[in-house]
C-alpha cells in the first residue's frame, strides 16, 4: 500500500499538467519523505525524478537537478528494470539532455513489450518529432488515443511541423504556440487577443519574456522584442521552444542570430529540416549558405535516427514509415 506522502505528491503534480515550480518542489519533498519510509519503492524514485527534471528545466540549478533526476531514475530501474513509468520519464530526461537516439531506443524497446501502455506512445509522439520522424509521431499519437481516448499528447506541434496549421490550433492555452500559429496565418488580431490578456497580469520571468517577445514583435516594438528573445534564450533550454524563437528571429530579419539559434537547437537534439522547408517565416534565409548548412546537418541527423527507428522495429510497432 502506498504511503500518504507518495499519494499526496502524486495529487500535487497530477492535478494539473502545468504544476508550478513551487508545486513541483513540494511534491519532490513529499517523494523524498516517502522514500525515507520505503527506499525500495521504485515508482517513488521515478516520480521524484520527474520533479527534479521539471525543476531543472525551469532554470533552477539545472545541471544539478538533471543529474539528480538521472540518479533517481537509475535507482528506480535498479529496483524494477521493467517499470514503464521509469522508462517514460527517463526518455523525457534524455530528450531534454539532447540524447534523442537513447530516448528513441528506450521507448521502442519498452513499448514492444508494453503494447497497451498509452503513456509510452504519448512520449513517443514527442521523441519521434524531435527525431524528425513526423509521420511516426502522428502514428504514436493515434496508437495512444486508441489505448486511452482522453490522453493528451504533444501531437499539435507535430501537425505544425507537417504544415497542418488547422489541426495544430487548439484551445488557446498554449499561449505562444497558439499565437504563433495565428500570426503565421496572418490572423494577427487573434494572436494579440491571446497574448495581451495573459501578459496583463504578473507572470514568472520566463513566461513574461517568452510571450513578451512575440507580442512586441507583432506590435512592431522591435528592440523590445529582441531583448525579450535574448532573455528567453538565456532562461529556456527547451530546444523546441528555441526553434520557435529562431523562426521569429528569422522573420524579424535577424538571420545570423536565427542560424546561430538553429545550430543550438540541433545540438539540443531537435531536428527541423522539414519544418523549415515549409515555414514562410524562414523565407528570408533560404539563400543563406549558413542556413543551408545547418538544415543539411539536420537532414543528416534525421537520416541516422530514421535508420535507428527502422532497425529497432518502429515500423512494425507503429505501422509508420520513418
Amino acid at each position: 500500500e502506498h504511503d500518504e506522502y507518495y499519494l499526496r505528491a502524486n495529487q500535487i503534480v497530477q492535478q494539473t499538467t502545468l504544476a508550478t515550480l513551487d508545486e513541483n518542489e513540494a511534491a519532490r519533498d513529499l517523494y523524498l519523505r516517502s522514500l525515507d519510509e520505503d527506499p525500495r519503492f521504485a515508482p517513488a524514485w521515478a516520480r521524484l525524478a520527474r520533479c527534479q527534471r521539471v525543476i531543472g528545466k525551469a532554470g533552477k540549478d539545472t545541471n544539478a537537478n538533471f543529474a539528480a533526476a538521472e540518479g533517481s531514475l537509475r535507482h528506480a530501474l535498479a529496483l524494477n528494470p521493467e517499470l514503464p513509468i521509469a522508462h517514460i520519464l527517463y526518455a523525457h530526461l534524455e530528450t531534454d539532455l539532447g540524447r534523442i537516439k537513447d530516448a528513441l531506443l528506450r521507448l521502442l524497446t519498452t513499448a514492444a513489450v508494453n503494447t497497451a501502455e498509452p503513456e509510452l506512445f504519448g512520449m513517443l509522439v514527442m521523441v519521434c518529432r524531435y527525431a524528425g520522424l513526423l509521420e511516426a509521431s502522428v502514428a504514436a499519437h493515434q496508437r495512444a488515443r486508441r489505448l486511452d481516448p482522453h490522453i493528451v499528447t504533444s501531437v499539435r506541434h507535430t501537425y505544425w511541423a507537417l504544415g497542418d496549421a488547422q489541426r495544430a490550433i487548439g484551445d488557446g492555452r498554449s499561449y505562444y504556440f497558439e499565437a504563433m500559429i495565428h500570426a503565421t496565418l496572418g490572423h494577427v488580431d487573434n494572436a494579440l487577443a491571446i497574448l495581451r490578456p495573459v501578459l496583463a497580469v504578473p507572470r514568472p520571468e520566463t513566461m513574461t519574456a517568452f510571450l513578451g517577445t512575440l507580442l512586441a514583435c507583432l506590435e512592431g516594438r522591435r528592440a523590445e522584442s529582441l531583448a525579450f528573445a535574448e532573455r528567453t534564450l538565456q532562461l529556456f533550454r527547451d530546444p523546441e521552444a528555441r526553434f520557435y524563437l529562431a523562426r521569429q528571429l528569422a522573420y524579424m530579419g535577424e538571420g545570423e542570430r536565427a542560424v546561430g539559434v538553429l545550430q543550438q537547437v540541433l545540438e539540443g537534439g531537435y531536428c527541423f529540416s522539414r519544418a523549415v522547408a515549409i515555414d514562410p517565416w524562414f523565407d528570408g534565409l533560404r539563400a543563406s549558405p549558413e542556413f543551408q548548412r545547418v538544415v543539411l546537418q539536420s537532414t543528416e541527423r534525421e537520416s541516422v535516427l530514421a535508420d535507428v527507428f527502422t532497425r529497432s522495429g518502429g515500423n512494425r510497432l507503429l505501422g509508420a514509415g520513418a
